[in-house]
């Protein structure tokens, strides 16, 4: 178990290292890497890198689901060069840092944009994709509009804040979606 995940997290924020969090426990290959954007007391979110060093959108991981930290790695820093190697950017987010998992839910529906949310620890579920329609912050709620893989429209889910496992914000594959879903609509 890694003590004081924040401090180690924070750290390598200040010094914009490269970082990849592993949080499946069930698929021990599997991680996230990134740029750290922000962490608070039980969220860090990264601006994530896909394999080839390109902007992925944004990820929220739960910093108790984090078991291994790689920081500063081969792997990382090839990402790093080639994230600055083909100008890559991500797009900005206005967060205040206080609560990341709702600053973020309300900036996803200000902007519209696609999330991918994970409820489950085993992945068993479905990943719920789509668009905020509202969030009730009395109940901690909030409302998403699901959108199928075709983008189309798939009903609407009600998801409890606290809930959230995991959530990706505009990465590659939402993104497609979204074009998916407005460029039938119109």
């Amino acid at each position: 178990m890694i003590y004081n995940k924040e401090f180690f997290l924070k750290l390598a924020n200040e010094a914009n290292i490269v970082v990849s969090i592993f949080t499946d426990i069930y698929n021990k290959e599997k991680c996230s890497t990134g740029f750290i954007k922000s962490v608070d007391k039980t969220d860090i979110l990264l601006k994530h890198l896909n394999q080839n060093g390109e902007s992925d959108g944004y990820i929220l991981r739960r910093i108790e689901d984090i078991y291994r930290i790689d920081i500063d790695g081969l792997y990382e820093n090839k990402l790093k060069k080639l994230y600055y190697y083909k100008n890559e950017e991500h797009d900005k987010l206005l967060l205040e840092n206080k609560n990341i998992r709702y600053e973020l839910l309300l900036f996803a529906e200000q902007h519209r944009k696609f999330l991918e949310i994970s409820i489950d620890y085993d992945n068993e579920q479905e990943i719920i994709v789509g668009y905020i329609k509202r969030i009730d912050t009395e109940n901690d709620i909030f409302f998403i509009n699901k959108v199928n893989s075709y983008g189309v429209d798939d009903g609407i889910t009600v998801i409890h804040i606290d809930d959230i496992i995991s959530l990706n914000y505009d990465s590659n594959d939402a993104r497609d979606l979204s074009i998916l879903y407005n460029c039938d609509r119109k």
